[in-house]
């Protein structure tokens, strides 16, 4: 019997995974793929295997989180993405949560991602891993988008999905799936003859990421059109456009009034602050806070008012203290504003 020869849609699949994140990018180094056992993952893992140098340096790990909930399915999705690794010649790691407990300020969906990238952080760490790759769509990326514009987002909100970032000095976390389809990953793994396991929780319309994708984008196609998963990705790729503009203005500032910084600490002089326009005051301290990696999912536009306010205000006589969140402590104190992150507060959430 032949070698089966894949077919136009594995081919445009792999084509455009390879035109996202080209192979020779990754091939001296290892790499972590985050593996839920979905059909986004199972197809990212399919199509990095598909598309690598055959004489590869670093190594190929497939990373799977069992978050303790769902029982004997979760078990199953387990088995299943180290049956899968196995098979293509790549390490398996995984890790149970060790706590149900949900985070009350964050709710559970906030809550379990905030314990899923910490596994994938230390396990890339400890394997020696550049890159974290996770399987987010474009159609995660429309959703992202809406569900910010409902919490009321800015333009850095806006902007969706960032296709890299950086999670610590050593690693960053790669989507090279963002300009995807769900349609197009069915239509892969169709392909390939690939199973891929279902999590009931993603029909669980107590979730408003759930309620987006099974509720409102299905509305929203119906009545004015298919375009719409378009026409948000567009507008956030023109509001990260508009964003990169304002960051290069705001640099500056940032380095004009930041005095000293630690990596629990920053000061900076509140005189030297953009004092004519209380937008690019805020938009320092967005900077700042991104600087830090501190939490920005909890930070609003009414929190970011209150801080710019106590930012730009004369000086006052006694000190002033705020907590804002994510544990962040902000004193003013004369000319200075110093913001601490106060030891043992939680790790922020990865976007």
């Amino acid at each position: 019997m032949g070698i089966r020869q894949p077919n136009r849609t594995e081919n445009c699949f792999e084509m455009a995974l390879a035109r996202h994140w080209p192979p020779f990018d990754w091939q001296d180094v290892t790499i972590m793929v985050a593996v839920s056992g979905g059909a986004d993952s199972v197809a990212l893992l399919r199509g990095l295997a598909a598309i690598d140098v055959p004489h590869h340096k670093g190594a190929r790990i497939a990373a799977h989180f069992h978050h303790g909930h769902r029982g004997q399915e979760a078990d199953q999705d387990q088995d299943f993405v180290a049956e899968l690794a196995h098979g293509l010649g790549w390490q398996f790691v995984t890790q149970r949560a060790t706590s149900q407990r949900v985070l009350p300020k964050l709710g559970q969906e906030a809550t379990w991602r905030r314990a899923r990238y910490r596994f994938l952080r230390t396990a890339a760490e400890s394997h020696g891993a550049r890159f974290i790759v996770t399987a987010h769509t474009a159609d995660d990326q429309a959703e992202t988008i809406l569900q910010r514009i409902l919490r009321g987002t800015g333009l850095t909100g806006l902007s969706g999905i960032p296709r890299a970032r950086v999670l610590s000095p050593a690693v960053t976390v790669v989507r090279p799936l963002l300009t995807v389809s769900r349609c197009d990953i069915l239509d892969y793994l169709k392909g390939r003859q690939q199973s891929y396991r279902h999590d009931a929780t993603n029909e669980d319309l107590r979730f408003q990421r759930n309620r987006i994708r099974r509720q409102l984008l299905p509305q929203l196609r119906q009545h004015f059109g298919e375009a719409v998963t378009d026409n948000l990705i567009r507008l956030g790729r023109l509001a990260g456009e508009s964003q990169a503009v304002i960051d290069s203005m705001t640099q500056s500032h940032v380095e004009r009034c930041l005095e000293s910084e630690t990596d629990q600490t920053m000061s900076l002089r509140c005189s030297r602050l953009p004092l004519e326009s209380d937008y690019l005051a805020r938009e320092v301290l967005m900077m700042l806070w991104r600087r830090r990696d501190w939490n920005l999912r909890d930070m609003g536009l009414t929190q970011w008012v209150e801080l710019a306010a106590l930012a730009i205000a004369p000086p006052a006589s006694e000190p002033v203290v705020r907590m804002m969140p994510g544990s962040i402590r902000v004193t003013r104190v004369a000319d200075r504003l110093v913001l601490t992150r106060v030891a043992g507060s939680d790790p922020p959430i990865a976007n």
